[in-house]
């Protein structure tokens, strides 16, 4: 970690000038120290618990601070440390001072800054190949990515989404009018980007393009995967970062759905006595939002060529005790499968334009 030095604090320091000097770090830990040695740490949680007792606020943050922090070692390896954060405590560690045999402070580990180091580059697939039926005959000559948001196709939009994450390698699947997609974007040069193709003789489903990337279960690097319908604002940097993070097998981008049931549910006993009247309910639930990140060896086993669906990937994870995770989206989101939801997102593009958000 850059300036971990600043993240040094006495054991007499007030316990609200630590809380000042946290805020204005933003590390999300302090280290109490004698001179260099480390005497504990202080987080987040810390001084929430400190909060609900003001008068401690003027106490030396020795009274506060977690005596016992998980450290490591300046020996130990990035994997020994990743271990630590992910298994000495009941939840994930996100920070780790190092020290030595003496207890001398040499270093703080922000787990972020070890896992980008540690983990290649992701890579992207997204899903270009469907027929777009219930938009035509929008999609009669158009395959429904290339269909125009404002000017924009809506593919472009989306690797443009993509390459704003970090990523540049980027697999296109395609099966109907591939060659509107590829004439378009050529190699991805012109976009920022590193474009193969992957071509589907017939439909695959939802996961059948997976197998053909050939890549090994071994493989450590993730993979983004977006249908190629979608218009979100969801921020997929920290979509990967959660990933990272959780050591997730497979992560799953998930909205909250909403539907009203149009009539009164009745709650009826066995004997057909009424237990109760729900005048036109409301059931949330929370429904794939058609992006993931996955890891090779949660879909390695899959035969090539055949067809396969996400929900099955999603299901034979669980069943082998793979960690499925999901990420919530809270921005915008339109899955533009019908012309109504592409009708929204024109009003959308367009609403922004008027605003001045987008060009």
């Amino acid at each position: 970690m850059q300036n971990w030095q600043n993240l040094i604090i006495s054991p007499d320091t007030p316990t609200h000038e630590a809380l000042r000097i946290f805020d204005l770090q933003k590390k999300g830990i302090l280290c109490v120290c004698e001179g260099r040695t480390l005497l504990g740490i202080i987080t987040d949680g810390d001084f929430r618990r400190a909060l609900l007792n003001k008068d401690i606020l003027d106490a030396p943050c020795s009274h506060i601070m977690n005596k016992e922090p998980v450290t490591a070692s300046p020996e130990d390896d990035t994997q020994r440390i990743i271990t630590l954060m992910n298994t000495s405590r009941d939840f994930l560690l996100l920070h780790l001072p190092i020290i030595d045999e003496k207890g001398t402070l040499k270093n703080i580990l922000s787990r972020d800054d070890i896992l980008h180091d540690d983990i290649p580059k992701p890579r992207a697939m997204i899903m270009a190949g469907g027929f777009g039926t219930r938009l035509y005959p929008l999609t009669k000559d158009t395959p429904k990515p290339m269909l125009k948001v404002g000017d924009t196709p809506l593919l472009e939009r989306i690797i443009d989404k993509v390459r704003l994450s970090g990523i540049t390698d980027i697999t296109v699947t395609t099966h109907y009018l591939p060659d509107v997609i590829k004439n378009y974007f050529k190699d991805g040069k012109d976009f920022g980007v590193n474009i193969k193709y992957l071509h589907e003789d017939t439909p695959l489903g939802t996961a059948g393009a997976l197998p053909l990337l050939d890549l090994s279960p071994n493989d450590q690097t993730p993979l983004l995967v977006m249908n190629g319908d979608i218009l979100s604002d969801i921020d997929l940097s920290s979509l990967l970062r959660k990933h990272y993070s959780n050591g997730s097998a497979i992560t799953v981008a998930s909205r909250q759905y909403e539907m009203q049931v149009p009539y009164g549910v009745l709650e009826i006993n066995s004997r057909g006595r009424i237990k109760e009247l729900q005048e036109k309910p409301v059931h949330s639930f929370y429904v794939s939002a058609g992006i993931y990140v996955l890891q090779p060896s949660s879909f390695a086993s899959l035969e090539k060529n055949s067809i396969h669906q996400m929900p099955d990937i999603i299901s034979s994870a669980l069943k082998s005790g793979y960690r499925v995770d999901s990420f919530v989206i809270h921005e915008e989101w339109i899955d533009i499968g019908q012309i109504h939801d592409f009708e929204k997102a024109q009003q959308r593009i367009k609403q922004e334009k008027n605003n001045g958000k987008i060009q």
